[in-house]
């Protein structure tokens, strides 16, 4: 390490505020993609680490923080929390679940059942693409200390605040003056305004609000340059949506201003239960394309729904400790040893089978789940809701009540950095989201799971919802008995998947972003607008500067 650069960074920024030691090292070598805890498994716990970590206060030091590591060379990438997504629940709860709904189906596979069951719901990741990997031994800026909120507009009702600021955070003082931003992503409690931008994220309440692109007003950045620019719809060219979503290519967001709401005076929720998922879509869209704005619609596939169906059976509390003890003796004994841990043969019994496993779900009479909300006035939430409702019912659902979405909410903060387990057990998890209209989005689905099915377990969600398409949220997971294989598999299961998706003519994605996973298809998305793309990165950061090796393919790979 130069000694001049540290030099010159702690000139900047302080020497409090530079950090190149073993734990930095470490912390900012990897985000939550799951191809870093497959290293890990084989004890590369730190494949890729940062030349230094620096945390900038304000948009003069980032400039001057640019302008010192183009001096020296160096590339760096803009980092936010590293966010990652968690879905929790309870081992004893998941264990009775399925013991419940299979066991005169597939009784040769209880324990590696429970395990899958433990898997996928203990400990799934938000499927992050790896917009922060280090490929060059890169200078990460941390822009946490940029976290304030600069105006709050009672007159303009839009809000200006720092890249730094956690969702939460930010979420929570706009809810002590009366409004909302309406962006409510899963890893809010851990993401930032920044990653947000970075990645055009979309919050759960997505088909009322929109997503974070269309609440953004105007922005400012510095430029690899170590330029300020600064974006808005005043000028003859609106640029801020060359910034939102280029995951920190092109420059650094300074700063944002975005729109807000009154906060809610009411919510009301719904579920309903569809025969087939297509009818449940058929639901969604009629209802959308006939103008309602829920704030939440959510329809599961029978995989997914078997986990929320039983929710509204379980009652939880006492109900479920009460059948604690019957799924003991199903077992044989062997709850107790579940509950020390995933004991890896469970999980290679029920993952080495993900093909049988399912057909076999595949297979059984389990309808689909649909969870449904609107929010807003008193007398517009009952006329929305209403209007809804019989949609819902001339399209075939059956009302399951407000419990459903009750439920659904309560626990859908459910964040846990625990992803730990499902690697110490031989495994991976993880999330892809998509998008594409109507009329391709059950054949995006079946093409999906067609291509993942014979190489891992896989489930789907649909959610996302407007009035042109809609998002498919797709979670699989496998197994293999060492980490090259299970890197070689998990390659695979996204090379499948994503394939599937470009050759049904679906976006490849949605929310997540691109980084390193995805990048490859975007030359197969765009067609010759990938060639716009490279001369925009090249007009504007000619030496690859920032954040190299992420969003864009290799020339090579598409030419």
């Amino acid at each position: 390490m130069s000694s001049t650069l540290i030099d010159d960074l702690s000139a900047i920024v302080g020497a409090e505020h530079v950090r190149q030691g073993e734990a930095e090292r470490i912390a900012y070598s990897a985000d939550m993609w799951p191809r870093h805890q497959i290293w890990k498994m084989g004890g590369d716990i730190c494949r890729h680490s940062p030349r230094a970590v620096v945390w900038p206060a304000n948009e003069d030091e980032i400039s001057a923080l640019l302008k010192c590591a183009a001096g020296h060379g160096v590339a760096v990438i803009p980092y936010g929390a590293g966010s990652c997504a968690v879905i929790v629940r309870s081992r004893s709860e998941i264990s009775f679940i399925l013991l419940r709904r299979l066991r005169s189906k597939i009784s040769f596979l209880w324990s590696g059942m429970v395990a899958l069951y433990i898997l996928l719901f203990v400990c799934v990741g938000s499927g992050v693409c790896g917009a922060t990997v280090l490929l060059h031994g890169e200078l990460i800026l941390d822009l946490k200390r940029l976290n304030k909120i600069s105006e709050i507009s009672d007159l303009d009702l839009t809000i200006t605040a720092q890249p730094g600021i956690v969702g939460i955070h930010l979420e929570q003082q706009l809810a002590e003056r009366g409004y909302t931003l309406g962006h409510f992503p899963s890893s809010i409690l851990c993401s930032t305004l920044g990653g947000w931008l970075a990645a055009r994220s979309a919050g759960q309440f997505s088909s009322k609000y929109g997503k974070i692109e269309d609440m953004v007003i105007s922005l400012r950045a510095v430029m690899p340059d170590g330029s300020i620019m600064e974006t808005g719809p005043g000028q003859a060219f609106d640029w801020t949506q060359l910034i939102v979503g280029s995951e920190g290519t092109l420059g650094i967001v300074t700063e944002a201003r975005l729109r807000i709401h009154p906060a809610a005076e009411t919510q009301a929720f719904r579920g309903y239960r569809f025969r087939t998922i297509e009818t449940g879509q058929l639901a969604i869209r009629q209802m959308m394309q006939a103008g309602l704005k829920p704030h939440v619609v959510r329809l599961y596939d029978p995989f997914d729904s078997l986990l929320h169906s039983s929710d509204d059976e379980s009652g939880g509390g006492g109900a479920m400790s009460s059948l604690i003890q019957p799924l003991k003796e199903l077992l044989g004994g062997r709850m107790r040893t579940i509950n020390r841990g995933l004991p890896r043969v469970a999980v290679a019994t029920a993952l080495g089978r993900a093909s049988m496993l399912n057909a076999l779900i595949a297979a059984l009479p389990v309808s689909s789940l649909l969870i449904l909300g609107f929010e807003g006035r008193q007398e517009h939430v009952e006329s929305d809701l209403n209007a809804a409702c019989q949609i819902m019912e001339k399209a075939g659902g059956v009302d399951g009540g407000e419990g459903p979405g009750k439920r659904w909410l309560a626990h859908r903060y459910n964040i846990s950095f625990k992803q730990s387990a499902i690697f110490d057990a031989g495994a991976f998890a993880d999330t892809m989201e998509v998008s594409c209209t109507w009329s391709r989005l059950n054949d995006v689905y079946r093409a999906v799971r067609e291509a993942v099915s014979p190489s891992a377990l896989i489930m789907a969600h649909f959610s996302h919802a407007y009035r042109e398409g809609c998002s498919i949220y797709f979670t699989f997971a496998g197994y293999k008995s060492n980490p090259e294989a299970l890197e070689r598999l998990y390659d695979k299961v996204w090379s499948d998947a994503l394939g599937a998706v470009v050759r049904a003519g679906a976006s490849i994605s949605h929310h997540h972003g691109i980084g390193i996973a995805k990048r490859d298809l975007m030359g197969r998305e765009h067609g010759a607008g990938i060639h716009l793309l490279y001369a925009l990165k090249d007009g504007i950061d000619p030496s690859e500067q920032m954040n190299p090796g992420k969003l864009l393919p290799d020339r090579a790979v598409v030419e």
